[in-house]
């Protein structure tokens, strides 16, 4: 059941993004290698997510895509924020 999916993917994706924003700060605040270790493993958990999202994305029916297609857009885009972080401190 695509509803059912989409929920347990709105909880995933909300917990990776917490974590995600937590261990950001304490890295950055403490700079401890514990922290920096469970960010870089939290990091690779939402690229791995995201990933998963992008082929289910990709592998929907073209009658189901314009309408289910949408509703997975803002997982992607709370998944990329780690790695447009990394993009932006590369100017």
């Amino acid at each position: 059941n695509f509803k059912t999916q989409l929920t347990n993917h709105f909880h995933d994706v909300s917990e990776l993004l917490r974590h995600y924003l937590s261990f950001k700060a304490k890295a950055m605040h403490e700079g401890t290698a514990e922290a920096r270790t469970k960010l870089a493993k939290i990091k690779a958990k939402m690229g791995e997510k995201f990933e998963y999202l992008e082929h289910i994305r990709n592998k929907l029916p073209p009658a189901e895509k314009t309408t289910l297609a949408p509703l997975l857009t803002p997982f992607l885009d709370q998944l990329n924020i780690p790695f447009l972080d990394d993009d932006s401190k590369a100017f």
